[in-house]
């Protein structure tokens, strides 16, 4: 009787301790959703969905059993959310350039990307993402001279933000090269240019009537930045951020927009790229950026030249062209007003205290010629390491107006050498594969070689994607598809050569 009743006790015991195993995953799961919903009221109602939608996309990527459908879903997701503002951060501190551990939708959209694609390299026994070394390497070295400038840095904390963000444009760059097909690719670019359309028309709308939107939720600035054009006028920030920041997303996807365009077959999709060009270039013009408007008479001119340099001479040639002048002359004819004034009106020596701002910061290089004086440093040490005083110029905590000249001081010349191998082996896969791929292919690297080449013009002048994340995963991801193209190009010319074999 007793062996029974300890039997039955042990038993009972067994069977509690099985359920209570089976309601552990539950009970985590609830306390964690307690604890997300209170961190989620302190947030900010951006931050809140920005969250939301990342929880969103990982409990989809659960339930959905089309692992191609899903990752398509994720891929137009990701590229509509490149230019909202919607994430959250950590460790923030008032700081131009990185200022603080920035989780955006865009980055968790990655993440799960990136996750999606691993488990199902794991299903075909594929355990390894394929990358192309010649664009992976510059970057890798880049991240080295920002480590190594460690060496100087009054502020090593913000050393580490900037390398922490390095490496989830690494990720960015690894994702988008392992796009494994040009159905995916076109997928990306066609909600990439959709988002050129939903930028240029809430540009628009802020610009025509000179107050914000209300969406500070998806980035919107509270407040529009006022520009005297011999009357007050609104510059359109879209909801990326500055209106700068948008001029630098408009200058990068218009000649890739344009290129796309000229090599399109479907008559319907043309259509739609005109659309989103038209509108672009409308909402451009909104941000009154000179030197992004500079820029493009010289990325569109490299799209033209280098899609009809064969051709130049084909009567369909000189009707695209005919065509795409008078165009220009049409839009040119409707905002030459603007463009007239912001270029003649009063400016506040806004574009001459470049020049002596330059000069202060060559005095900080020639003192750290090496290594720099510390990466995501350069507002702290402006004034501090200045041997010309000209950088107190405009007051308070800024960067140089050249994003070459900003590498430089932080990273110094090994620093600078890296960035430039970045862009330079950019340009020279695109140049080895333009006469080797299909015209589409050629359209698209010719408009992301264009759009590249005018950011870094536009450089000369302004900080650059260095100092907004949004623009940073944009470049990378352009670059990433190159990377893209260019594995996809090698692994069709295996194939061919194995059946040739």
């Amino acid at each position: 009787m007793r062996n029974n009743i300890y039997s039955n006790f042990t038993d009972s015991n067994r069977q509690t301790g099985k359920y209570f195993v089976f309601l552990v995953p539950y009970i985590i799961l609830g306390a964690s959703a307690g604890f997300l919903v209170i961190y989620l009221d302190r947030l900010a109602l951006r931050f809140q969905i920005a969250i939301v939608v990342g929880i969103v996309a990982v409990l989809s990527g659960l339930v959905v059993k089309n692992h191609e459908k899903l990752f398509r879903i994720l891929l137009a997701l990701l590229a509509l959310s490149i230019p909202f503002n919607l994430g959250v951060n950590f460790f923030y501190r008032p700081h131009i350039g990185t200022s603080s551990i920035a989780i955006s939708l865009s980055i968790v959209l990655v993440f799960i990307l990136f996750l999606l694609m691993a488990y199902k390299r794991v299903l075909i026994g594929k355990m390894y993402f394929e990358f192309n070394k010649t664009l992976i390497l510059p970057v890798l070295a880049y991240m080295l001279a920002g480590i190594l400038s460690l060496l100087n840095a009054d502020h090593p904390d913000l050393v580490g933000l900037d390398i922490v963000r390095m490496l989830t444009l690494l990720g960015i760059l690894l994702v988008m090269m392992n796009l494994k097909n040009e159905k995916q690719v076109r997928f990306f670019l066609l909600f990439l240019l959709l988002g050129v359309l939903m930028q240029g028309i809430i540009a628009g709308v802020q610009y025509y009537t000179d107050k914000p939107l209300g969406l500070n939720i998806l980035g919107e600035e509270k407040t529009l930045e006022a520009q005297d054009l011999g009357y007050l006028v609104s510059r359109a920030g879209g909801t990326i951020g500055h209106p700068n920041i948008l001029a630098y997303y408009f200058e990068i996807l218009l000649p890739l927009n344009l290129a796309l365009l000229l090599v399109e077959p479907k008559f319907k999709i043309r259509l739609y790229l005109l659309g989103t060009l038209g509108v672009g270039l409308a909402a451009f013009v909104a941000t009154l950026s000179r030197g992004g408007w500079v820029t493009i008479p010289i990325s569109f001119s490299i799209v033209f030249f280098v899609l009809f340099k064969d051709r130049f001479f084909r009567l369909s040639t000189f009707f695209i062209l005919f065509l795409a002048g008078c165009l220009l002359l049409g839009f040119l004819y409707l905002a030459f007003p603007v463009i007239e004034k912001r270029l003649t009106v009063d400016d506040y020596q806004s574009a001459a205290s470049r020049i002596p701002m330059n000069e202060a910061t060559f005095s900080i290089i020639k003192r750290f010629p090496v290594v720099g004086a510390g990466l995501n440093n350069f507002p702290e040490f402006f004034h501090k390491y200045d041997q010309t005083g000209k950088s107190r110029i405009l007051g308070g905590k800024h960067v140089v107006h050249n994003l070459f000249l900003w590498v430089w001081a932080e990273i110094g010349t090994i620093g600078l050498l890296a960035f430039l191998w970045i862009f330079g082996s950019v340009f020279f896969v695109i140049r080895s594969l333009l006469s080797k791929v299909d015209p589409w292919f050629k359209g698209l690297l010719t408009g992301i070689g264009a759009g590249l080449f005018a950011h870094l013009f536009h450089g000369l002048v302004d900080p650059g994607f260095k100092v907004n994340l949004p623009t940073s995963v944009l470049v990378y991801a352009l670059i990433g598809l190159v990377g893209a193209v260019s594995i996809q190009y090698r692994r069709q010319k295996s194939i061919k050569g194995d059946i040739s074999a």
